[in-house]
């Protein structure tokens, strides 16, 4: 006597209409749960970033008062070891535009006080960088503008000072 066999595909057979609902949904929450981590982990990567600009510009304006270029230079001395490229120096009150603020700075867009016998400038770079390299285009820019008060020929000055930083 033959057995009738038709329509059974095996025991994983009569079981995957209920097996495609359930890798489909594991499937869509793996990603979200994926999506989810890399949003949060490029978050935090914003952040650190931004808490590493603050800890440059905090070591540069410390007290809001700089008496000489020498001072401004060990102020430069104590920030080093950043994780971040930075451009960071004292500017002219007028040279920087109302909006300067809010908008994106490039070091280009302005120049640096120098020192009053005109032999070094207010400049603090990231240890490597040269004061002539360039931001990239594609770089992601943070600036933050400070006002500072400068003693120059002992007559205190207002004068911002500006970090420039990207990644």
């Amino acid at each position: 006597m033959l057995k009738n066999f038709k329509g059974f595909l095996g025991p994983i057979g009569d079981d995957l209409p209920s097996l495609i609902p359930i890798i489909f949904g594991l499937t869509i929450f793996f990603a979200s749960f994926t999506f989810s981590l890399n949003k949060f982990n490029e978050v935090n990567s914003l952040i650190d970033e931004k808490l590493e600009i603050l800890k440059v510009s905090r070591g540069l304006r410390l007290n809001g008062y700089v008496s000489s270029h020498e001072n401004f230079q060990e102020l430069c001395e104590s920030i080093q070891g950043t994780s971040i490229k930075f451009k960071a120096g004292l500017v002219d009150f007028s040279s920087l535009r109302k909006d300067s603020a809010q908008s994106v700075i490039r070091s280009r867009d302005f120049s640096f006080i120098q020192n009053e016998d005109k032999t070094n400038r207010f400049i603090c770079l990231k240890e490597g960088l040269l004061e002539e390299e360039e931001i990239p285009d594609t770089a992601r820019i943070s600036n933050l503008v400070y006002p500072i008060a400068l003693e120059r020929n002992s007559v205190v000055v207002p004068v911002h000072l500006v970090v420039v930083a990207w990644k």
